[in-house]
């Protein structure tokens, strides 16, 4: 097991923000990083749904580390589903979350704030690139090569990853199919910093359970139309990511990716 660095650590500890309450038997908070303890929980199993894991592979490398370190997980699953780089959703969602961002509500700024959606608008109007399908997929390789190179790292963590055809609206971490918290994808926003909603299954209350089902179908739906990245794919990646490769591409945006 690796050694993990105490500002690793102060990062992956969740805030005691003040921003968690309940909606009956569903819980809310501010941001998931508050979400973290429950993912440490996990004793079998974390189902991961994500355009990419938007800078939080260390993060969450840091959650699995501490569900492994249970006495009582002998095995633990991470299955990761990401927009397919062969598709063009990803680098939709790139478009829908790097616009620019809305000025702050002020008096006299409406003005202001109708220009940045109009800008908005016609970024999004222009159409999907070559440049940003090739962001997408730098984008896409940077994120399974980090997975591997943290989160796989762990003894006792298996790790597969799995590529969808569609655009999502929903972003979903499933614990042991028991827990489960969703977000969505915000316009001119990162899902990460905005809240997130945890169920879980050992809940009765009627309209918990309904969205409980609903939200477990969607992901069984995903699950069902998504393609297993295959270990010669993964290995190439890793080859042609690593900092001395030749083959590595010359686009290097580790800087800006993810936001």
């Amino acid at each position: 097991m690796r050694n993990t660095t105490s500002k690793r650590a102060a990062r992956a500890k969740p805030t005691s923000s003040g921003t968690e309450g309940s909606a009956g038997n569903v819980r809310v908070f501010g941001g998931w990083r508050e979400a973290y303890p429950i993912i440490a929980s996990a004793r079998r199993s974390i189902v991961i749904v994500d355009s990419f894991l938007a800078g939080e592979v260390l993060d969450v490398a840091d959650v699995v580390e501490q569900a492994a370190a249970q006495p009582h997980v002998n095995k633990l699953t991470v299955s990761l589903y990401m927009a397919s780089p062969d598709k063009p959703f990803g680098a939709q969602r790139i478009r829908e979350k790097e616009a620019p961002e809305m000025p702050r509500a002020k008096k006299g700024r409406q003005t202001e704030k109708n220009e940045t959606l109009k800008r908005f608008s016609k970024a999004l109007s222009a159409g999907i690139s070559e440049a940003d399908l090739h962001l997408h997929i730098d984008r896409f390789e940077k994120c399974v090569y980090e997975v591997f190179s943290h989160i796989a790292r762990e003894p006792k963590v298996h790790v597969d990853v799995f590529t969808y055809p569609v655009m999502t609206t929903a972003r979903f971490f499933v614990i042991d199919d028991k827990d489960l918290i969703v977000g969505w994808f915000p316009l001119m926003g990162s899902n990460p910093g905005y809240p997130c909603c945890h169920l879980r299954d050992d809940r009765n209350d009627i309209v918990h359970r309904k969205l409980l089902d609903k939200f477990r179908a969607q992901v069984k739906i995903l699950q069902g139309i998504s393609t297993k990245l295959s270990n010669a794919k993964i290995s190439k990646i890793i080859k042609t990511r690593e900092p001395n490769s030749v083959n590595r591409s010359p686009i290097d945006r580790s800087a800006v990716l993810y936001t």
